[in-house]
């Protein structure tokens, strides 16, 4: 009885381990949002880690078209950091970190985009309905030794995507730290807002040159609010009060919420402010009028936790506990006692390594469809859109599907799967008689559950009649096979 609390304990622990990686990513990291005219773009950044030495980001990237009623749809899950996203041409334009980018459309096509010109990478984005603008900064430089001339480092700048090319626009302000500053297209006018020693200045740019438009007091964080149609700065002290200027009318700031937001945007006339809540839920503050009317909120629009990637615990808990329950009531009630069971059948039961290798030829074609899509699944450069999981998912599914209906078949009929007559093996109930073809049904049936839980071989190894829980289940054994 021992050894069986032992094999639940170590599924349990393995299922809690799966649970916390899951829920790792459940409070995200950051929280991006976006507007494409009345499309509402939501980016949640978490983390897949269950320890900081296997830390990596995955990010979820839903819309919805609705900005009120509307109901979210997951548009990519991108295995990368993002860090920053722009509303473009009725898409979506994401910053990956590293400076790799895409255009995703809201169908779930994914288009890889160019890379600016060498030596800049992009930082960050803007855009209105046809113009998407990047702050362009230094990528780090390499070590290798070159025999190439020295070049001088090239200035921080801003860069246009027009007609499917980068083009320079002009350089950042000699004093704009491109890390930190923002920047918006607005009106038909560019705006840029950066910090300097003593203030927040915001210029303006005129026939390719800045030229300053605003000055206004020193804050710990700012941000030109993107997708509004007038420009309009964000500040907030140290304490996260935020409050937002109309850099044209120049009123007075109008002061926000105290919550610390993740994002702010504007999406039609109405500015607003999203941030992670309690209970994994995200939530919103919204301002009529561009900010400057009444209040609403704040009040849920969706759950941060990555859609299926939690949906799959409460089935691994009824798993747990089917094979919690089975094994208890087999060990509870055997038949004979092992020994003489044996004694008297005159079965051996089949060696572990031999049912091993036995299981790794029945599952080739599954093996094989492993083999197909891993590498490809890798290759993948940063988005995993929809098409891309449908693509993968079918040879999985086929190779899946063709392993379990041929040791299905095999064992109903014959007693034993190709790999099992190969190495010499046949599955038998426990006084050594033919297993009647709905238990090989059965036993073959939760091979899902058993490839699922990945468990199989330990299932052999802590249980006295080597057992999986097909096995289990359908009280059969596997054993030598002996000529009459």
């Amino acid at each position: 009885m021992s050894k069986i609390f032992l094999v639940i304990l170590f599924v349990l622990l393995t299922f809690q381990d799966s649970v916390r990686a899951q829920l790792s990513g459940a409070g995200g990291e950051a929280v991006l949002a976006a507007g494409s005219g009345d499309d509402y773009w939501v980016t949640i950044v978490g983390t897949t880690a269950t320890s900081p030495q296997t830390k990596s980001f995955v990010s979820s990237v839903r819309r919805r078209t609705d900005a009120v009623l509307g109901r979210w749809e997951e548009i990519a899950r991108l295995q990368a950091r993002v860090i920053d996203t722009a509303g473009f041409r009725g898409g979506l334009a994401v910053l990956v970190e590293g400076g790799d980018w895409k255009l995703l459309q809201p169908g779930g096509s994914a288009v890889d985009g160019h890379a600016l010109p060498h030596p800049y990478r992009p930082l960050h984005f803007a855009s209105d309905a046809d113009t998407l603008l990047a702050i362009a900064g230094i990528a780090p430089v390499s070590t290798t030794t070159t025999t190439a001339p020295a070049t001088l480092p090239s200035k921080p700048a801003l860069y246009r995507w027009d007609r499917n090319a980068w083009s320079r626009v002009t350089d950042l302000p000699d004093s704009a730290d491109a890390a930190t500053a923002s920047v918006i297209a607005s009106g038909g006018s560019t705006f840029l807002a950066y910090r300097l020693r003593d203030a927040i200045q915001v210029d303006r740019l005129i026939s390719g040159a800045w030229q300053g438009f605003s000055s206004l007091p020193l804050a710990a964080e700012f941000k030109l609010v993107p997708n509004a149609p007038i420009p309009l700065l964000a500040t907030a002290d140290e304490k996260g009060q935020w409050a937002v200027t109309d850099l044209l009318a120049r009123t007075p700031p109008r002061q926000l919420a105290s919550h610390r937001p993740s994002d702010l945007v504007m999406v039609g006339p109405t500015l607003r402010l999203v941030y992670p809540g309690k209970n994994t839920t995200l939530e919103q503050i919204s301002y009529n009028e561009y900010g400057r009317g009444n209040v609403f909120g704040p009040h849920s629009i969706g759950q941060i936790a990555m859609p299926q990637q939690l949906s799959h615990a409460p089935l691994q808990l009824v798993v747990l506990l089917v094979l919690s329950t089975l094994a208890l009531l087999t060990f509870r009630k055997k038949p004979v006692a092992l020994p003489e069971l044996m004694a008297n059948s005159g079965l051996e039961l089949a060696p572990i390594p031999r049912r091993v290798f036995a299981g790794l030829l029945d599952a080739a074609p599954l093996l094989s469809a492993l083999a197909y899509a891993i590498p490809r699944f890798e290759a993948l450069s940063g988005a995993v859109t929809p098409a891309d999981i449908g693509a993968l998912a079918k040879p999985l599914l086929g190779g899946f599907a063709v392993y379990v209906i041929h040791t299905t078949i095999c064992e109903m009929i014959w007693g034993k799967t190709i790999g099992k007559f190969l190495f010499g093996l046949r599955i038998s109930n426990y006084d050594g008689s033919p297993v009647p073809r709905e238990r090989a049904f059965l036993r073959n049936l939760l091979r899902v559950v058993d490839v699922g839980m990945c468990v199989p071989w330990l299932m052999l190894a802590m249980t006295p009649m080597q057992q999986r829980l097909g096995d289990i289940a359908a009280r059969t054994i596997v054993v030598i096979y002996k000529k009459p």
